[in-house]
């Protein structure tokens, strides 16, 4: 019965139009082989190419012109590696991809009627041991048991193994090449196990089409690339082979397999996302010519000739990556020339930008692993209705004095809402019209319902990127909506302003982060100074601006303006008066706050502890709720080590935190946080000699300095200084190109920057502004 159910569902496939899928071994993505790799695609008509030995790290997609990549590769080293790339003729039909490990990655296509799901692998070679290769089939099987069981699956990639041209009933054919050997073993009994069939041992075809692996003297060949079929769906597969005369500088074979399926089409929800660039196309005609004649050489089986060509690749496409980068280096230096401010450092901050892939892949409430973009969007909209369950609209006091002066949007390049309209469209509507929306919506106490709507975007923070809890949620809200809260914001202003004691730090005018660094590294400074200990909590609350109960800001006061009602809701929780906290200059003080970042001081570690379990009770009847695990303590007594407990759970003890972007140390050093990385990760644009000096350093005063400068105003320059001068004339160095073995002073390197204030100037003049500042 079975048997009849299988052919009945494949007399249903809607069997219409083939497609190619394929896989190959590049040993590495270097420099342009990509481009090259794209260019097959597209001139052998391959709709799905699966990649072996990446060597890229991390994992998940992105978009490539016309092709989409989905990938995985190890953590941290650039090994083993898989990914697979969808021609837009398929990109469509993709409904989900899911990561395994660095060796197996797998991908759903929505087909009619039946799905369509396929694993690209890399196998252990023949050299590893013997239990990682039983891991990896052990891995695959894993993956297996996640697929729906009606799937038509592929299982393609390099399994380092020889199968042979031995027979085995319905497993392998009579077209395998050679003997095999014992990871040939393993390969057949997963095979049998699993019900699948090596697709390649079954077609009849030129030994020169059977082997996918030359090695190095060309003198031995293999089949150790294989496409596995499940064998419910073996007559999906209408033939398979090798293309030699496709090449990426690989020792490898592209094995191509042509089948027959229906994809379908995957409605996607209108999103105003902002419209991708085309990438640039930096590979010259010259260097595709030799990658043209790499090709042809291979084909001819003139490796020589091949090897050598591949050589003039790489040296080609290195000099074309130059050559393209120079270019750029023109137009901002002729930007910078016209004073076009914005358009000189736009390429400067991608540069310093790190790519990071999309994810694809979430976890649900029970930790299951959700791939499918219709499970993750429902996910998401679970999610994002759980954090926001107790925003509710609460009746509006009428008591508060609101003028309805209509706010000015200034332009800030904010992206549009759902509804696509951006801030200068708004622009042109006379203030007398938004005047009279304004004071009907805040009379009837009733929001548009079109105003309620809104784009969430998830934004990845530190931790598991599959976990929900893990992303910040921003939502883009309609420009419309923002002249009504900004007009409630300049009303409130005054009044929250009033309310705020000094210990209260963010979003209010005049003050900022530098404020509370200076003021906590002056306190443990002064601690230390005067032989007095200090027990310091940096707390840690959970979605603190998402799970604030709005009903309690309303007795509190105004409207739903978390940025700025937030100070508000966090001085209901801190005002009560404690003795408990550290005594300087005749004033108690135990906490610093800016925003939901939280700091509870005390001299004792019974006094820290009696704090957090108030702020914790105080915080738990706002709605808030303490995260101990992220929730950290430090203290300058003894070798710095203590030890407290909230509700069984030991709260992490550290010798340095990173507050506010600042680095605070237990001794109190208030050293500089010298970092050379700012200026590391620009070397494209010091090394140009199409960018002038005077811009180079334009962009060091920029850039580099103020990055380095962060929190200065608390610094002690008397041991640091030399620190300081040697970080400016290594900067002045690299922009000079001038190596280290050279005998040039420094006297000379400052003769040809001829900067007008030195670095260690710069940090002694914001730290006398800072004076003057806090004596105002």
């Amino acid at each position: 019965p079975d048997a009849d159910a299988a052919c009945d569902e494949r007399k249903n496939l809607h069997c219409t139009k083939t497609h190619k899928i394929s896989t190959w071994n590049i040993r590495g993505m270097s420099q342009g082989k990509l481009d090259i790799i794209k260019r097959e695609m597209i001139r052998l008509n391959i709709d799905l190419l699966g990649i072996s030995e990446l060597h890229r790290k991390d994992n998940g997609h992105f978009q490539l012109d016309d092709f989409s990549v989905y990938y995985s590769g190890h953590q941290e080293l650039r090994r083993n590696g898989v990914a697979l790339i969808a021609h837009k003729n398929i990109a469509h039909a993709v409904e989900s991809y899911t990561i395994f490990s660095d060796r197996i990655v797998a991908i759903c296509i929505c087909g009619k009627p039946l799905n369509v799901t396929v694993l690209q692998v890399y196998a252990p070679t023949t050299d590893a041991p013997e239990d990682e290769s039983e891991r990896f089939y052990t891995k695959i099987e894993e993956a297996l048991e996640q697929v729906p069981k009606k799937d038509i699956i592929y299982i393609m990639g390099d399994f380092n193994a020889k199968v042979g041209s031995q027979e085995e009933a319905n497993i392998i054919g009579r077209c395998g090449l050679g003997e095999r050997n014992k990871a040939g073993d393993s390969l057949v009994k997963f095979c049998h196990e699993n019900h699948f069939r090596v697709s390649n041992t079954w077609f009849m075809q030129p030994k020169h089409c059977l082997y996918t692996w030359t090695a190095p003297n060309g003198q031995h060949r293999n089949q150790i690339d294989y496409i596995l079929c499940s064998q419910r769906w073996k007559s999906s597969v209408l033939t398979i082979k090798t293309f030699h005369g496709a090449d990426c500088g690989s020792d490898h074979e592209l094995l191509v397999t042509t089948f027959k399926v229906k994809f379908c089409n995957i409605k996607q929800e209108h999103i105003p996302y902002k419209k991708l660039e085309k990438r640039s196309k930096w590979l010259s005609a010259e260097t595709i010519k030799v990658a043209d004649q790499r090709r042809a050489a291979k084909a001819t089986g003139d490796r020589d000739e091949a090897r050598r060509l591949n050589a003039e690749f790489q040296r080609a496409a290195r000099k074309d990556k130059e050559a393209y980068w120079d270019q750029r280096c023109k137009q901002m230096e002729e930007d910078c020339r016209k004073g076009h401010t914005r358009n000189l450092f736009a390429p400067v901050k991608k540069i310093r930008t790190y790519f990071t892939a999309r994810k694809g892949a979430i976890k649900d409430k029970n930790r299951k692993v959700l791939t499918g973009q219709q499970c993750i969007r429902s996910r998401w909209r679970e999610y994002t209705e759980e954090l926001y369950a107790s925003t509710s609209d609460p009746e509006t006091p009428h008591d508060i004095p609101v003028k309805m002066e209509p706010a000015i949007l200034e332009p800030n390049n904010k992206a549009p809402s759902i509804d696509c309209i951006p801030e200068e469209m708004l622009r042109p509507v006379p203030p007398v019209a938004i005047k009279a929306i304004c004071q009907k919506i805040w009379e009837t106490s009733r929001w548009p319902k079109d105003w309620k709507r809104s784009v969430f975007i998830p934004l990845p923070k530190k931790g598991d990127a599959r976990d929900c809890c893990n992303y910040c949620t921003i939502a883009l809200i309609r420009h419309a909506s923002k002249v009504l809260l900004k007009i409630i914001e300049q009303s409130l202003h005054p009044i929250i302003e009033a309310e705020l004691p000094e210990s209260q730090a963010g979003f209010k005018r005049g003050r900022g982060t530098s404020d509370h660094i200076t003021n906590l590294r002056w306190i443990t400074e002064k601690c230390h100074e005067y032989q007095k200990n200090v027990y310091i909590c940096f707390i840690y609350y959970s979605k603190a601006f998402d799970f604030i109960k709005h009903d309690k800001l309303w007795k509190a006061l105004g409207y739903i303006l978390s940025p700025f009602l937030f100070n508000l809701f966090a001085e209901i929780i801190m005002r009560k008066e404690l003795e408990i906290g550290v005594k300087i200059g005749g004033r108690n003080i135990n906490n610093l706050r800016y925003a939901d970042d939280t700091i509870l001081l005390a001299e004792t570690e019974d006094g820290l502890k009696y704090l957090i379990l108030r702020i914790k009770k105080e915080s738990e009847k706002m709605g808030l709720h303490l995260n101990i695990k992220k929730t950290n303590i430090m203290t300058t007594a003894g070798n710095g080590a203590v030890k407290i407990t909230i509700n069984s759970e030991e709260i992490k003890c550290v010798k340095v935190f990173c507050f506010l972007g600042s680095m605070i140390d237990r001794t109190g050093d208030c050293g500089p946080e010298i970092s050379r990385s700012a200026m590391l990760s620009m070397h494209q644009i010091w090394k140009s000699k199409d960018i002038s000096l005077t811009t180079k350093c334009k962009m060091v005063h920029a850039i580099v300095f103020p990055i380095s400068m962060y929190g200065c105003e608390s610094w002690t320059l008397k041991k640091d200084r030399k620190r300081m001068d040697s970080f400016e004339l290594w900067c002045w160095r690299r922009l000079l190109w001038i190596p280290w073995t050279a005998r040039v002073t420094n006297k000379e390197v400052l003769e040809r920057i001829k900067p007008e204030i030195s670095l260690v100037g710069k940090v002694t003049r914001l730290q006398l502004t800072y004076v003057g500042h806090m004596m105002r």
